[in-house]
């Protein structure tokens, strides 16, 4: 298996997941808080899943470009 092929499957279950998390828990969301003395971002898993399959398809193009 080259690396192509592996970032690929690698992406596809990452987004698969989020797809799973987004339907049965809950829907991709990110908070941004900024108060005087503090920064606070939070968001879901799905969203986190969501972006690391998105890098992962990308990796995968990049790498078969080289």
């Amino acid at each position: 298996m080259n690396k192509k092929t592996f970032w690929r499957i690698i992406g596809g279950i990452f987004l698969f997941i989020a797809l799973l998390l987004g339907i049965f828990a809950k829907e991709p969301f990110i908070n941004l808080v900024i108060n005087n003395n503090e920064l606070a971002l939070s968001g879901s898993f799905s969203l986190l899943f969501l972006v690391m399959g998105i890098i992962s398809l990308g990796y995968s193009i990049f790498v078969k470009r080289e």
